[in-house]
């Protein structure tokens, strides 16, 4: 499945899933953050997600 934070060239938006957002306003109410530092650290996370699993598939 090809997926982006935004969801740009016609890839699944990642940054609308309900889990996501429930998770953005936890963590925009406890912690000092703003949203947009914290879009910029999940979308950073999730870009090397596919680099990540490769990874951990190679050491199995």
């Amino acid at each position: 499945m090809a997926c982006s934070w935004k969801g740009r060239r016609q890839n699944f938006p990642v940054a609308k899933l309900f889990m996501i957002t429930a998770m953005k306003e936890v963590i925009l109410g406890h912690h000092v953050v703003t949203e947009k530092e914290l879009d910029t650290i999940s979308a950073e996370w999730f870009r090397f997600a596919k680099q990540r699993k490769n990874r951990e598939e190679k050491e199995n």
